[in-house]
């Protein structure tokens, strides 16, 4: 098994779009907990951070 290098980013309203995009996917399959980012994203960072 190889062994993969990952890093966290900081949060930013620059990743909006792409985070959305994924709060779609699990949308479609029925998911909700990114429900709350959809509304207001600047303050569903500002609750996170």
């Amino acid at each position: 098994m190889s062994q993969q290098e990952i890093s966290l980013i900081e949060p930013t309203v620059k990743l909006e779009a792409a985070f959305l995009a994924m709060a779609d996917e699990f949308l479609a399959v029925g998911d909700e907990r990114y429900e709350s980012a959809r509304g207001d994203f600047p303050a569903y960072l500002e609750r996170l951070l």
